[in-house]
Parts: C-alpha cells; sequence; structure tokens
C-alpha cells in the first residue's frame, strides 16, 4: 500500500520580499502588510486531497471489491456442497479483482478438489510463501500442505535448460523466459519443449513428464534431445563400432577391455 503524502505549508519568513528570478530591496512598511494567501493555500489543500484519493487502497465500499467479495461467499457456499467447479470458477472471478491471501488459498483448495492439480499446486505454493500463513490455524496449514503434496504427486515437474533470454514454450504456451527460476509443474505424459531466442533461433525437445517425478529438459544449443531416429541411428553406429573391436557380451552391451 502506498503511504499517503503529505503537504506541509510553512509562513514566509517576516522581512523577505522575493519574486521569481528578482530580488527586492526589503520594504520595512510591507512587513506591517498582513498577507493574504488564503488562495494559496486552499490550492495546496487541493493537491493534498487529491493526491490521498490516489494514493488510498481500494475501500470495501468500492463495486469491485464488493463484487468480488460476493463472489467469494457464492464459492464457499458451493465448496461447501461439494460442488468443486462451479466454485473455482467463482474464486477465479473473486480473485481476479481481489488477490488477497484468503481468496488465492480457497482457490488453490477448490482446485485442489476439482482435480485442477496445475494450477493447485501453484496457488497453494503461493498460499504457503505468504508471511500471512504463519497465522493460519494449524489444522487450516495441514490441510494446505496436505493439498500442495497431493498436488505435486499428482503433476509432474520439468527442470528447463535452455539460452539465457529466450522464450520458453510448452506445448506452445508460453511459460517464461530463460533462465527459469523453478521447475515448471505440468499434467503427466508427452509434452512438446521450445525456446525461442531473440535472434530468431530456436531449439525443440520432447519430454515426457512423469507424476510426482522432476525431469530435466534440455533445450540449449548442443544438447538437445535427439529425436527416434536419430537415437536410432547413433545407437546402431555404437553397436557396430564395439562389435568391430570384439568387446560385446552376450547382451548386446560393452564390455571392459582387460
Amino acid at each position: 500500500m502506498r503511504s499517503p503524502v503529505a503537504v506541509i505549508l510553512r509562513p514566509k519568513a517576516e522581512g523577505s520580499h522575493e519574486r521569481r528570478g528578482t530580488r527586492l530591496p526589503w520594504d520595512p512598511s510591507a512587513a506591517a502588510r498582513p498577507q493574504d494567501d488564503s488562495k494559496g493555500r486552499w490550492c495546496a489543500l487541493a493537491v493534498a486531497a487529491l493526491l490521498l484519493a490516489i494514493a488510498a487502497p481500494a475501500r470495501a465500499d468500492d463495486p469491485g471489491y464488493a463484487e468480488a467479495r460476493q463472489r467469494m461467499h457464492e464459492g464457499k457456499a458451493l465448496y461447501d456442497k461439494g460442488q468443486y467447479e462451479l466454485a473455482r470458477l467463482k474464486y477465479s472471478q473473486a480473485c481476479a479483482v481481489m488477490r488477497s491471501f484468503s481468496c488465492i488459498r480457497s482457490l488453490g483448495m477448490t482446485e485442489f478438489k476439482a482435480g485442477h492439480f496445475v494450477e493447485a499446486y501453484q496457488h497453494l505454493g503461493e498460499t504457503l510463501r505468504d508471511p500471512t500463513a504463519a497465522n493460519l490455524p494449524p489444522d487450516i496449514r495441514k490441510s494446505v500442505e496436505t493439498m500442495k503434496q497431493g498436488a505435486y504427486d499428482a503433476t509432474g515437474h520439468l527442470e528447463i535448460s535452455a539460452p539465457a533470454g529466450a522464450t520458453v514454450l510448452v506445448d506452445g504456451t508460453a511459460a517464461g523466459t530463460a533462465p527459469l527460476a523453478e521447475a515448471l509443474t505440468v499434467m503427466p505424459g508427452r509434452h512438446a519443449l521450445d525456446a525461442k531466442s531473440p535472434d530468431g533461433t530456436g531449439q525443440h525437445a520432447d519430454v515426457d513428464a512423469v507424476a510426482a517425478k522432476c525431469r530435466m529438459g534440455d533445450l540449449r544449443d548442443s544438447a538437445c534431445q535427439p529425436t527416434s531416429h536419430m537415437a536410432a541411428a547413433q545407437e546402431a553406429a555404437r553397436l557396430s563400432t564395439a562389435h568391430e573391436r570384439g568387446r560385446l557380451d552376450g547382451r548386446g552391451l560393452a564390455t571392459p577391455s582387460g
């Protein structure tokens, strides 16, 4: 929250008579004449009031705030009835306007119940990182921690290595700019990874995400994951070299030289 701006009005020092850009000799009779600066004071007070109005946070009587609170109440009622998908939509609408600790926590818990584990893991993690989480009742905090762990176990996690400054895309959707601060959370299964550098070059790799596991996705220029036909060609070349050296055992694997 931005601090209010205070405007301090100080009277002119007696005995001074000055205009911008010009210095005039002191006129003793001027000190005896009353100064009418009421107009200037009113202007200063008007500016101060305007600045305070701009700096003030959204109040409870703001229409948007009141609407968001109403959506949260509706979401809570739907959550209690077990209608988690409808509750998730209500909380999403509320958090789009009022991104408070309570709203994000409620949204994450509802997403977990509705089976949106990727979003649940992100929002529950955000909840636990918030300093306000220290004030949660023990049972509520335990529920949040349990749901976050459950969301982690239901999703895959990709550690992406890509050229610095490149835009990282997962299944065609931008996920951030390299280097990424943390692993990307995705649903289990195969995902297409791309890195688009500012100079127009790009790298591509496919990776299989496994639930509750962290996998590496390397999109650097010289370390992209080989495609299936490239991997087959590399393996054939390796086996051919091993055969020529006569160092294959019955399982088709190279054995150490004696």
